[in-house]
């Protein structure tokens, strides 16, 4: 996508009402990667799946996004 893990899961969060967590918060080898609970039922899951999705299809349909 081109954003740091931040600007994907604030994206995620604030457009898509997804809450993940960051991985560049872990160091730089895993900077890139958004971390997600499993904890919740399957229904919550699949929706949730389909708005990351639709984030992605968002913002790889952006050229500059300002987060």
């Amino acid at each position: 996508t081109g954003l740091s893990s931040q600007e994907f899961a604030s994206i995620l969060l604030d457009r898509f009402d997804v809450a993940t967590l960051p991985c560049g918060a872990f160091g730089p080898s895993i900077e890139g990667y958004i971390r997600l609970s499993l904890s919740v039922s399957e229904d919550i899951l699949i929706k949730a799946s389909q708005k990351i999705a639709a984030c992605m299809e968002y913002v790889t349909s952006k050229k500059d996004i300002a987060v």
